[in-house]
């Protein structure tokens, strides 16, 4: 017996459905980072390594919502924006750095933790077509 969730989980216009959604949030991220950017930028406030930093997060978090778009390379951009946490818990514990001041910890977390669904999710749909 053919139950519908099967059904619906088995669509692919479910998996472009949830890998849009994906893609727009992420690009609605890099969008407030940019605005961010341009507004401390505007007012004069912020050191060059959080202007640096700022600038590195949404250009990377642009590609992410391209890799996830098009499926491809979605693990290189996950370890990219892991890096750049990483890094950026490392910058902000000099005082003055200012690196976190934009995008908190949490929201970068979540941005990782999505990305790793995102490629486990990938793995197993490409397994599956295949099997």
């Amino acid at each position: 017996m053919n139950r519908p969730i099967d059904h619906l989980l088995d669509s692919k216009y479910l998996w472009l459905g949830a890998r849009c959604v994906l893609a727009l949030l992420l690009f609605v991220f890099a969008w407030v980072q940019l605005s961010q950017f341009a507004d401390e930028g505007a007012a004069g406030g912020r050191p060059f390594m959080a202007d640096a930093f700022a600038l590195l997060l949404a250009g990377s978090v642009l590609m992410a919502s391209a890799m996830v778009l098009f499926d491809r390379g979605i693990w290189m951009v996950c370890l990219v924006i892991a890096a750049e946490v990483v890094l950026a818990l490392l910058l902000s514990a000099r005082p003055g750095s200012g690196v976190l001041a934009g995008s908190s910890v949490w929201s970068l977390l979540a941005i990782v933790g999505g990305l790793l669904n995102a490629v486990v999710a990938s793995r197993f749909h490409q397994v599956l077509r295949r099997w």
